[in-house]
C-alpha cells in the first residue's frame, strides 16, 4: 500500500502524466513540468504542486498503444502521458516516504528531490518553493519510529498545497 485517501480534499483532474518522466507510484509529489503536464519531483528546483492519487505505469513493449488485459479495464493505475488525479489537500496515510530516522506527530515534511518525489523530514534535501525557500509539503501526523519507518508502516499526513 502507497496511498490511502482518509479525508481527500481539493482534487486536480485537469493534468496529464508528463510521458517523458517514466512510471510513478501513487503517492508521489509531483511539480508542473510543462503546460498542464506533471513529473515527480526529481530536482531541487522542481516547485511541489500535488501529490499523485495513481500509480502510472509504462505501456508494455510488444503491445498495440492503449492497450489493457482484461484484468486492467477499469483499474485506478494510469498509463505514461494519460491525465492524471492530484491531491492538492487533505489527509492521507501513505508508505511513499524515506524516514531514516523516523518522525514525530508534527514534523514537517517535504518533496525529496532525489527519490521520485517521496516524502522526507529533512529539510536540505526538499524541493524549493517559488520563494526560494525549501517547501513544507505536509505534516506528519502520527509519530514513526527509526524500526517502524524502516518496515514501511503508514505514515498520516495533511496536505499543505492550498
Amino acid at each position: 500500500m502507497v496511498l490511502t485517501p482518509r479525508s481527500p480534499g481539493v482534487q486536480n483532474v485537469l493534468c496529464k502524466h508528463d510521458e517523458n518522466s517514466g512510471a510513478v507510484e501513487a503517492g508521489a509529489i509531483v511539480y508542473l513540468s510543462g503546460s498542464n503536464k506533471v513529473a515527480p519531483v526529481a530536482a531541487s528546483g522542481n516547485v511541489p504542486y500535488g501529490m499523485l492519487a495513481q500509480k502510472v505505469v509504462a505501456q508494455l513493449a510488444g503491445l498495440p498503444a492503449n492497450f489493457e488485459f482484461p484484468g486492467e479495464i477499469g483499474a485506478s493505475q494510469a498509463r505514461l502521458g494519460d491525465p492524471v488525479c492530484l491531491y492538492q489537500s487533505g489527509i492521507f496515510e501513505t508508505t511513499h516516504y524515506i524516514l531514516p530516522v523516523g518522525c514525530s506527530a508534527g514534523d514537517a515534511l517535504y518533496a525529496h528531490f532525489s527519490s521520485g518525489g517521496k516524502l522526507t523530514k529533512v529539510a536540505a534535501s526538499g524541493a524549493i518553493g517559488t520563494d526560494g525557500a525549501r517547501k513544507v509539503v505536509a505534516i506528519a501526523q502520527n509519530t514513526l519510529t527509526t524500526n517502524e519507518a524502516a518496515a514501511g508502516k503508514n505514515l498520516t499526513v495533511k496536505l499543505l498545497f492550498v
